[in-house]
C-alpha cells in the first residue's frame, strides 16, 4: 500500500523537567503514530460515520510511537467519513495535539494534490481566504443559540448568497465527536469554491463539501478544504452556548 503521510506538529508545548518538546501525531494509510509524547500519555485513533463513533483504537505513548491499522479497522475505514487521532495527557485528562480530518481515503486525496501547489503561504501569513466579507449593513446575520445571541457576517460569494435565501432557519446541528465544531447536513447542495485554509477560526461558518454547514468553536490546524460562508463576530461563549443547547442554532438575516 502506498505510503500517504500527513503530519500535524501542535503549536502545543509540553512542560518536562528541565524542558520543553513539540508533540506531533501523523496519520499515513498504514497507521497512526506520535511524538515527543510525554509520560503517560495515549494515542487514540478513532473512525466516525454521520457523526457517530464507529471504531476506536488507543495505545500507550511514551516519546515516539507508532501503531499499524488492523485490518479490521481499515474495513470500517473504508465506509467512514472522518478519522480523528488525539494525544492524551492521562494525568491532566486533557489532549496534548491531535488531528481532524475527512476519511482516510479523503486524507489520500488531499495529498495528492500538494504537488499541484506552487506556492506555500509563510508560517506567518494569515490563512489566505477566497472572500471578502460584503457590506455588514446588508449582510449581518443574528445568531440564536440558547439564550445567547451573536451576530455574524456573511461572505461576499455565491455560496453565503445561496445559504442567506434560505434565512430564516433553525438547525438541530451535531456536535463532531465533542471537538472543535458542530456541523449540519442539508438536503440540498450549494455553489462551492473550496480551499484548504491551513487554520480555521473559532467563530468561523463554513461549507464542508456541498452540503454540510461547519460552525467552529475552536481554533485550530487543518488540512481540509471549506468554502467560506461568513463568521460569528465575537464568538466568546460560543461553545458553551452550542453545548447548552443541544447543538439547535437559529440564524436570521437582520433587517436593513
Amino acid at each position: 500500500m502506498k505510503r500517504i503521510l500527513i503530519s500535524l506538529i501542535c503549536a502545543v508545548l509540553i512542560l518536562s523537567v528541565g524542558a520543553a518538546a513539540a508533540s506531533s501525531v501523523s496519520v499515513t494509510s498504514e497507521g497512526f503514530s506520535a511524538s515527543d509524547a510525554p509520560e503517560g500519555s495515549v494515542l487514540i485513533a478513532a473512525l466516525y460515520k454521520g457523526g457517530v463513533l464507529d471504531a476506536v483504537r488507543i495505545v500507550s505513548a511514551r516519546d515516539s510511537v507508532t501503531q499499524a491499522f488492523d485490518e479490521e479497522f481499515l474495513a470500517y475505514a473504508e465506509d467512514d467519513d472522518i478519522i480523528k487521532v488525539y494525544l492524551w495527557d492521562k494525568e491532566t485528562l486533557s489532549p496534548v495535539c491531535g488531528f481532524s480530518g475527512g476519511s482516510v481515503s479523503e486524507l489520500a486525496e488531499a495529498q495528492a494534490d500538494e504537488p499541484q501547489a506552487t506556492e506555500e503561504p509563510s508560517a506567518t501569513a494569515a490563512p489566505q481566504a477566497t472572500d471578502t466579507p460584503a457590506d455588514e449593513e446588508d449582510n449581518t446575520m443574528t445568531v440564536t443559540i440558547g439564550d445567547e445571541i451573536f451576530t455574524a457576517v456573511l461572505y461576499d460569494n455565491e455560496t453565503a448568497q445561496a445559504f442567506s435565501e434560505l434565512l430564516p432557519m433553525t438547525l438541530n446541528m451535531t456536535a463532531f465527536g465533542g471537538n472543535n465544531e458542530y456541523y449540519y447536513y442539508f438536503d440540498s447542495t450549494f455553489p462551492t469554491d473550496s480551499y484548504r485554509p491551513g487554520t480555521v477560526s473559532a467563530g468561523d461558518l463554513k461549507l464542508y463539501g456541498n452540503d454540510c454547514l461547519v460552525i467552529f468553536y475552536e481554533t485550530f490546524s487543518t488540512s481540509y478544504s471549506y468554502t467560506d460562508i461568513g463568521y460569528i463576530e465575537n464568538p466568546d461563549g460560543l461553545e458553551d452556548a452550542l453545548a447548552a443547547a443541544s447543538g439547535t442554532v437559529t440564524i436570521e438575516m437582520n433587517a436593513d
